[in-house]
């Protein structure tokens, strides 16, 4: 399982780096019973894939497909933003943010959420953005013979199975297996909701409790998020 301590060391793990991180829960392709993340460096990825124009953060870099996908946002959670893939074929949400403690939280909330519920999970760590894949308890194994880990999710598909050998499945077979890899869209909408309804109810309980810890840890950016809340509500 992912702790929350663990979310804060695998974004922490990012900074200065070109490294990509990645989690696959049990039952979504995970090789051990045991935390454990894998990462690539983005320097190291296919030549095939896209490289970041000369204007982007991430300027002649590498990138996994996902991280061009066109994002909806959803929600809010104080400083970050919470959205779904709109035409990307496996579904997740999408936690975007600069602060890293804050992207974190909101991300291991829901990550924890998936946890309780036993729902397999994958997840991807890119710098200032987490996705978190919800996988399809009934279809782990897809029409390509595996089971898609993080990186296959994120649009770089590994196939072993001997009867793709020299004959690779066709874009709309992939786009077909991340996709019933996947939970459906409704399914995700559900679980936003149950998300939604548990961060803030919780949020607007102890806003009071969070300033009094940010400033007992002197975490600055915890502090300004939360007198700005007590501010705007008073």
């Amino acid at each position: 399982i992912l702790l929350k301590n663990d979310v804060l060391d695998l974004l922490a793990m990012l900074r200065n780096t070109d490294l990509v991180l990645w989690f696959n829960s049990l039952g979504a392709a995970a090789s051990l019973n045991g935390f454990h993340g894998q990462a690539a460096y983005r320097r190291d990825l296919p030549t095939s894939v896209r490289v970041a124009p000369p204007k982007h953060p991430l300027a002649k870099q590498k990138r996994f497909p996902v991280e061009d996908a066109e994002v909806l946002q959803m929600a809010n959670v104080g400083s970050v933003k919470i959205g779904t893939l709109k035409e990307w074929p496996a579904q997740a949400m999408v936690f975007t943010g600069d602060e890293e403690d804050v992207l974190a939280e909101a991300a291991y909330r829901y990550i924890n959420l998936l946890q309780e519920k036993n729902l397999p999970h994958n997840v991807l760590f890119v710098k200032g953005r987490v996705f978190v894949f919800v996988k399809n308890r009934d279809r782990l194994v897809t029409r390509l013979g595996i089971n898609p880990a993080a990186p296959e999710l994120a649009g770089i598909v590994t196939v072993s199975d001997p009867k793709w050998m020299g004959n690779p499945p066709s874009a709309d077979t992939i786009r077909e297996a991340l996709a019933e890899a996947t939970i459906s869209r409704t399914g995700l909408f559900a679980l936003l909701k149950e998300f939604r309804n548990r961060y803030f109810a919780d949020e607007g309980t102890s806003i009071r409790g969070r300033l009094t810890e940010a400033f007992a840890s002197k975490k600055e950016s915890q502090i300004r998020r939360y007198l700005s809340q007590m501010i705007s509500e008073a």
